[in-house]
């Protein structure tokens, strides 16, 4: 299990590099680890714990993105992206690429008409 400490440490560090790294009007995305309780193989106590430490990783993820100017956390919490079964097709697939897509577009806009690109 990762150490909460270590992640905050680490994915700040990673995030800052990047940003450093980006140009300016370039948002960075983070997305947030789906709930582990909503896929089936998962739904038992060990899947419980697993969930309780990517809730607590998320929150740690979502302060550090908020703490950034031009990173952002993308919350996976809706439970629709889970389907029963172990493997997804197509249509799972662009599910979560439209959502993926609602959510990162309008940054994406603006940095394509922001100056310098």
């Amino acid at each position: 299990m990762t150490k909460e400490g270590a992640w905050r440490i680490s994915l700040a560090r990673l995030l800052h590099v990047l940003e450093r790294q980006t140009p300016d009007q370039a948002p960075i995305f983070v997305l947030s680890i789906q709930t582990i309780r909503g896929i089936p193989l998962y739904s038992g106590p060990l899947g419980f714990i697993a969930d309780r430490q990517a809730r607590s990783l998320n929150a740690i993820t979502a302060r550090v993105c908020n703490s950034l100017p031009h990173t952002v956390f993308v919350p996976l919490n809706n439970p629709a992206f889970i389907k029963s079964g172990r493997y997804r097709n197509s249509t799972d697939y662009r599910h979560w690429a439209k959502f993926l897509a609602d959510r990162m577009a309008p940054g994406l806009n603006r940095a394509r008409s922001g100056p310098g690109l």
